[in-house]
């Protein structure tokens, strides 16, 4: 059995061709070559073109999902940002409140209770309020309106302290109606007494005239 050659015909050396006009002559190999080269060259072409469009659709693939991410977290950053401004409108309208109920009482002459608990949330209230607009604002390492909310806490205090003053000088006033009724009662009775002291004194008196009247006219 022959063995079978590793090289093509394209590739053997020494063959040769027959042709009716010609004759015999030598097959150029050459041809053969450039186009397997040529063929190798546009494969490789073929693969390097490959190579780059996946490397493409890589890159695509993943600013299209960056773009998602972006587009998602924009979409995170803006749900926060309208869940902020819904609970700020919320806390404004909530202070705005607070400023007229707690404000709109302290005459002197409003019996309103719970006054100073009204102050105390007003001052809370403002304090978380402006506290969230100066965070992270860099104008201020601390909202100025905390001052204005501990004075609205010393402003409770002494409402505090007016409210017990008119509790203490409402028991007073009590204090002070109960004696004057009993003492209108001890003069009624006192008066009472004398006015009897002297019907008694004046019977007395007229039966002591009668009777001695009488007892002269018998005697004499």
């Amino acid at each position: 059995m022959s063995k079978r050659s590793g090289k093509s015909l394209g590739d053997m050396e020494g063959l040769k061709s027959y042709e009716p006009d010609k004759g015999w002559s030598d097959i150029d190999p050459t041809p053969e070559i450039e186009k397997s080269s040529s063929e190798q060259n546009i494969d490789e072409h073929k693969f390097d073109n490959w190579e780059a469009s996946d490397d493409v659709e890589h890159k695509t693939s993943l600013k299209t999902k960056t773009n998602q991410d972006n587009f998602f977290e924009e979409d995170f950053i803006e749900d926060i940002q309208e869940s902020k401004m819904s609970n700020l409108a919320r806390q404004v309208a909530e202070t705005n409140t607070l400023v007229d109920k707690a404000l709109g009482t302290l005459s002197e002459s409003s019996n309103e209770s719970g006054n100073s608990k009204t102050l105390d949330e007003l001052g809370e209230s403002l304090h978380d309020l402006f506290g969230q607009l100066y965070e992270g604002s860099g104008a201020s390492s601390s909202s100025p309106w905390s001052k204005i909310s501990d004075s609205l806490g010393d402003l409770s205090t002494q409402i505090d302290k007016r409210d017990s003053l008119k509790e203490q000088l409402k028991e007073t006033q009590h204090s002070i109606d109960k004696a004057r009724l009993k003492l209108i009662e001890e003069i009624q009775e006192l008066a009472n007494s004398e006015q009897e002291r002297l019907s008694v004194i004046r019977m007395r008196s007229r039966l002591a005239s009668v009777m001695a009247d009488k007892l002269l006219n018998k005697l004499r």
